[in-house]
């Protein structure tokens, strides 16, 4: 991960980006269904789905020597808390590409995106989860 995130800070360039109303400068954007865990640049599990919230990290481009942060950071395991990485759990992203190539990826497959705009909402309990019941309860 530490390879790939080295080679794509230092070929990609960031782009300018409204993030809910808010002008930034990002390197990368995750927006996930529900709250991930655990916190951090790599997400890997959550434990729900219906909790009507995204969550958003953000890796930022503004803050001085910002590539070199990221990456010992990511080396160190100290990511969680690096200035670098803006963290938020919102019921609505709205994203505005002012400058920069859009490149989204849809469940881990990139795409070249046509437009500059993307939404995301969420509709809290809109998710029916089925899952095997206790052991030792019957199921309900």
């Amino acid at each position: 991960m530490a390879v790939g995130l080295a080679k794509v800070l230092t070929t990609g360039s960031p782009m300018s980006v409204v993030i809910n109303g808010r002008p930034r400068s990002i390197w990368l954007l995750f927006a996930g269904n529900g709250i991930y865990h655990p916190a951090g640049f790599a997400p890997t599990y959550r434990t729900q789905l219906d909790d009507g919230l995204l969550d958003v990290r953000a890796v930022e481009a503004g803050t001085p020597l910002a590539r070199t942060r990221l990456l010992l950071a990511v080396l160190t395991g100290t990511l969680h808390s690096s200035r670098v990485l803006t963290t938020a759990q919102v019921r609505r992203l709205d994203l505005e590409v002012l400058r920069g190539e859009p490149h989204f990826a849809y469940d881990g497959e990139v795409t070249h995106a046509t437009y500059r705009r993307l939404v995301l909402d969420k509709i809290p309990k809109a998710v029916t989860l089925y899952r095997p019941a206790d052991q030792d309860q019957w199921l309900r």
